[in-house]
């Protein structure tokens, strides 16, 4: 029997049951591999210590925080030994997007997006969205039954950052 999940994406619903909407595995993994195309990058996964600084670095200059990165590898890091995952957006070898997954209680069997960001200057290429879609398809690999995302990841929340620096950030949201 295929796994299934309750899911925020309406557009490859197979059934709904009220508010709840599932989705099967292999339609996640087609989902993910989709938008990753049409934002022409690479999405995989990151656990080096090499890699999570790299994605610290991201996050910092997203939040435009240089001195106390939002989420520091070594928190990553942690989470990723404790099963959590860390996803990285590449396109021409350089980093443009990561998310950070992580579990909620066992009883309650979901997998929470924890953080996400875009590199300034790559937004609006569907690269958040193929980030958010790869989480998707790795909590059901990992036997997860439900994908929350932050209320900013299901609403398009922008903050404007100071004037001159071109660049959008939403904390721990979607960034498109």
């Amino acid at each position: 029997m295929a796994k299934v999940m309750a899911k925020a994406w309406p557009e490859r619903t197979r059934r709904s049951f009220g508010d709840v909407q599932v989705i099967t595995q292999d339609d996640a993994e087609r989902d993910a591999a989709a938008a990753a195309a049409r934002a022409s990058v690479v999405v995989g996964e990151l656990d080096t210590v090499a890699g999570l600084r790299e994605a610290a670095d991201l996050f910092s200059r997203i939040w435009d925080t240089p001195a106390l990165p939002p989420m520091p590898h070594d928190i990553m890091r942690s989470l990723v030994h404790a099963g959590g995952q860390v996803h990285a957006a590449v396109r021409d070898g350089h980093l443009v997007g990561a998310a950070v997954a992580v579990f909620s209680a066992p009883a309650d069997a979901a997998c929470y997006s924890l953080i996400a960001g875009v590199s300034p200057g790559a937004e609006s290429r569907g690269i958040g969205l193929a980030l958010k879609l790869a989480q998707r398809a790795w909590a059901l690999r990992v036997g997860t039954s439900r994908m929350r995302w932050p209320a900013a990841a299901a609403q398009r929340v922008v903050q404007y950052p100071p004037a001159g620096r071109g660049r959008h950030r939403v904390p721990g949201g979607l960034l498109r």
